[in-house]
């Protein structure tokens, strides 16, 4: 799946240090902004499933499925 590729890229682009998720905020940000903060609901939800069979910057079909069912009931249907 393209999606793990995605996401991984998001991830690299906005936070280019891998010593966690999410990374402190700067003393000097501000509120994020809607996006921001969307993104960053996007990211966790994705290492909240990823990597419980492997690598955590990628999703399997399982962990996928079950990312949906449990994260967009009405996606599926």
């Amino acid at each position: 799946m393209r999606t793990h590729l995605f996401l991984a890229q998001i991830t690299s682009l906005l936070f280019p240090t891998t010593a966690g998720f999410p990374p402190s905020a700067p003393p000097e940000a501000k509120m994020e902004a809607p996006l921001e903060k969307a993104l960053g609901v996007m990211i966790n939800t994705f290492h909240k499933y990823s990597g419980r069979t492997g690598n955590k910057y990628t999703l399997s079909k399982a962990e996928m499925r079950e990312l949906l069912l449990q994260e967009m009931p009405a996606f599926i249907q």
